[in-house]
């Protein structure tokens, strides 16, 4: 019953992100984004099984994802800026940052976090997340990102705390 639950769950997110995309919804689209939604929630819940992975949702993520509209349309405000500043020219900015993140103990805790962090600070357009690295004994996170700029809000930030 767990997995069937766990696999709705992911058809109604592919379902509901694809959806997000459309214009105008048509019954083609439906036709269409329903089985390949489907198709999505299965290979999430067996990648999730074959790498044995445990995740358990965190409260404070919803923070995360109530400041990462407001991190999206700022860093799009700022990278749009820099090409114009800069004329386009690719070896122009950018900077790599390493932020710490507190560690969370407990079974899928941090590998949830992780996952999560990287999805959150990799969908502003102006960074992404290099590697996550946990050492052997997990009383340290690091988050290494590459940033094309900086300022208020920066969900790397966010995460880190």
């Amino acid at each position: 019953m767990r997995s069937l639950a766990e696999l709705m769950f992911w058809w109604a997110a592919g379902l509901g992100i694809w959806m997000l995309t459309l214009s105008s919804v048509s019954a083609a689209e439906l036709a269409v984004a329903m089985p390949s939604a489907l198709l999505c929630a299965g290979v999430a819940v067996g990648g999730r099984r074959a790498l044995g992975a445990r995740w358990r949702p965190e409260p404070v993520w919803l923070r995360w994802f109530v400041l990462l509209p407001v991190a999206v349309a700022v860093d799009s405000v700022r990278v749009v800026a820099l090409v114009v500043r800069t004329g386009g020219r690719t070896d122009a900015a950018g900077s790599f940052r390493t932020y710490s993140v507190r560690p969370r103990p407990g079974t899928g805790r941090q590998d949830a976090w992780d996952a999560v962090a990287v999805l959150a600070v990799s969908a502003t357009p102006g960074s992404f997340v290099v590697d996550v690295d946990t050492t052997d004994d997990g009383s340290k996170v690091t988050m290494l990102t590459h940033s094309l700029s900086s300022g208020k809000p920066d969900m790397a930030e966010a995460v880190g705390r």
